[in-house]
C-alpha cells in the first residue's frame, strides 16, 4: 500500500508541541511529505524495504566448516567493524546531524545484544584463517524468522561469503513459515542481494527525519 499524505497543518502542529517538550527529532513514517517540504532539517532519510522469503523447504539440511555459530561469544574490534559495515547505509550514519559517535554506539549495542541472546536467536560467522569475514543474526518469533544485522568484509565482497551464511541460516530457519529482513532501498547491492536469494518484496515505508533547529516546516 502506498504512503499515505500528510496534513500540513497537523504536522506544523506537532512539530510546534515536540519544540515545546524539548524534543530535537521527530520520526515520520509510512506518510508522504511534498518534496516542496524537504530542506536541509526535514529529510527524506530512507525508504525502508522488507523482504520475504516463504520458501525455506528449497534449503535442504547441510553443513558449511567455514560457518559456526559464535552466539554468547564476546564481542571483538574485528566483529565490531563488521557490524559497523552492516550499518553502513542507515540512515542513523547517512543522515549528517547525527554525530558518528551515535550511530557507532548504537550498532555495537546492537550486536553485543545479538551476541548475548537479547536481540538474535543465533549469530553464524564465515571464518577464514581464523578471521571473521562476514556474520548474519537473526531471531525466531513464533513462526517468523527476523534477520537482524548481515556485512560481509569490503575486501570479501562479491565472493560468495553472503550467499553462504544466508544459506546456513535459512537451514536452520526450517521450523518456521518465513523469514523477513529489512534494508535499504538506496543500498543496491543489499536488495540485489536478497532478491538473487529468493526474496522478494513485501512492502516499502519512507521514513523522514524532521529536526527541531533551524527552518524546518513552515
Amino acid at each position: 500500500m502506498p504512503d499515505e499524505p500528510f496534513e500540513t497543518a497537523k504536522l506544523i502542529d506537532e512539530i510546534a508541541l515536540s519544540k515545546r517538550q524539548g524534543y530535537d527529532l521527530l520520526y515520520l513514517k509510512g506518510r508522504e511529505l511534498p518534496e516542496a517540504m524537504l530542506g536541509e532539517n526535514v529529510l527524506l532519510a530512507d525508504i525502508k524495504v522488507v523482504y520475504e522469503h516463504k520458501r525455506l523447504d528449497v534449503f535442504p539440511i547441510g553443513v558449511n566448516t567455514h560457518v559456526a555459530s559464535i552466539l554468547h561469544h564476546d564481542m571483538d574490534d574485528e566483529l565490531l567493524e563488521l557490524a559497523l559495515e552492516s550499518g553502513r547505509y542507515s540512515r542513523f550514519n547517512t543522515d549528517h546531524h547525527f554525530p558518528p559517535q551515535v550511530f557507532r554506539s548504537l550498532y555495537a549495542t546492537w550486536m553485543k545484544k545479538s551476541l548475548n541472546g537479547e536481540l538474535a536467536s543465533d549469530v553464524l560467522v564465515y571464518m577464514s584463517d581464523k578471521h571473521p569475514m562476514g556474520f548474519i543474526t537473526w531471531k525466531i518469533q513464533g513462526k517468523k524468522a527476523t534477520i537482524g544485522l548481515v556485512a560481509v568484509r569490503r575486501d570479501s565482497a562479491r565472493t560468495g561469503i553472503g550467499s553462504i551464511l544466508m544459506l546456513e541460516m535459512m537451514r536452520r530457519c526450517r521450523q518456521t513459515d518465513s523469514v523477513e529482513v529489512a534494508t535499504q532501498e538506496h543500498n543496491h547491492a543489499a536488495c540485489r542481494f536478497y532478491e538473487k536469494n529468493g526474496f522478494t518484496i513485501k512492502s516499502k515505508t519512507k521514513i523522514y527525519h524532521i529536526w527541531n533547529y533551524g527552518n524546518s516546516i513552515q
